[in-house]
């Protein structure tokens, strides 16, 4: 983002160049646009197949922008023009503005909204008389789609409208979906509570499922399991590539070296939801930088070479506690810990490579 003490306001001053106005100013005019026409991000991603789209925002994702510009019936250059190649020419600027005016204080000219939210809207303040509505599913739901088609309303037009699949409709009987019965219920002019009762609380908030409750306690476990990850020297020196990334001979983006690596055959594993690299598949930049720039040690040096650690351990592990490494050496029904300084983790992350690259009929105890 470019420095500058403009704002919006400001901006009605004088019609700036769409390219110079901040980033994160255009990708919010985006998306106002996009929901004047009926859209979201959200629709879209479903409507196309394309994952992530809300990311365009952020960075140059190809496909996303050619969803969203057909979805504004514009070019992709006139939404992302340092994006593409090309002079910034006054047709593209027109074109800007015409469709994000507001983004240049100009005069907003009102739209005729959407069929379907002009009918929502209409429909929201008369009320469907629900007292002769059954009370239980199936016959709840086959109700419930009669009122709908008796106002007007396209089953499916109302699924894809919240960027879902038109079962989830069909579903309502057996599956809760909160977005979905908030919808159908707008259309008939109630509360979502008045139809579903039983799923919602005397707040009128939705009751999770046991089912869904289970889950997030499990996805609570998870987190909990990947926030007491630790690095695991029972099968050689494997280092996460999250801690890597932006080190000499590694990307500067984590998800790039996955790919790069993927590409160049790199040995790589996931534990605990940690993405890790055999150090033996490090580019030698990152050895000699992770080995040898603060004591000398470099690579290929001797002196440390008939060091054995980890033989007959079953589990070793290194900690950092307040800044400092420790590692940690199960013993029985206790454990040892010891306290390494930088010279020392470096001497044995070398000499577990030793280790590793050796005959393992050689290895002392």
């Amino acid at each position: 983002m470019r420095a500058s003490s403009q704002t919006l306001e400001a901006f009605g001053m004088t019609t700036e160049q769409y390219p110079d106005i901040p980033p994160a100013f255009r990708w919010h005019a985006i998306k106002v646009a996009l929901s004047k026409k009926g859209h979201s991000l959200k629709s879209l991603s479903k409507a196309s197949g394309v994952t992530g789209i809300a990311s365009a925002g952020k960075k140059n994702y190809p496909a996303a922008q050619t969803v969203i510009a057909r979805a504004l019936g514009v070019e992709e250059k006139v939404l992302f023009p340092e994006r593409y190649d090309g002079p910034w020419t006054g047709d593209l600027q027109r074109k800007a503005e015409g469709l994000m005016p507001g983004l240049f204080a100009l005069p907003t000219i009102e739209e005729p909204k959407p069929l379907f939210i002009a009918m929502v809207e209409e429909h929201a303040l008369i009320s469907v008389e629900v007292s002769d509505m059954p009370a239980q599913d199936p016959a709840r739901l086959s109700w419930i789609k009669s009122a709908l088609r008796e106002r007007g309303f396209v089953l499916g037009t109302l699924a894809s409208h919240i960027g879902v699949p038109r079962s989830a409709l069909d579903n309502l009987g057996s599956a809760r979906s909160a977005p979905m019965q908030a919808l159908v219920a707008t259309c008939l002019g109630v509360a979502p509570q008045a139809l579903w009762p039983e799923r919602y609380d005397e707040r009128g908030e939705p009751i999770q499922t046991r089912r869904k409750a289970d889950r997030r306690q499990f996805n609570r476990r998870q987190g909990d399991r990947r926030a007491e990850y630790q690095l695991d020297l029972t099968e050689g020196l494997w280092l996460p590539i999250r801690d890597l990334t932006g080190l000499p001979g590694m990307g500067s983006d984590v998800t790039l070296n996955i790919m790069h690596g993927e590409n160049l055959g790199w040995k790589m594993r996931e534990r605990f939801g940690v993405v890790e690299l055999a150090f033996e598949s490090l580019p030698v930049e990152t050895k000699n930088y992770l080995l040898g720039p603060t004591s000398g040690i470099s690579f290929s040096d001797p002196d440390f070479s008939a060091v054995k650690l980890a033989a007959g351990v079953t589990r070793m592990s290194v900690r950092l506690v307040d800044g400092a490494v420790k590692l940690v050496v199960p013993l029985g029904a206790h454990h040892i810990e010891v306290a390494l300084d930088a010279g020392d983790a470096e001497k044995i992350g070398l000499a577990l490579v030793n280790a590793a690259n050796s005959d393992p009929s050689e290895q002392t105890s």
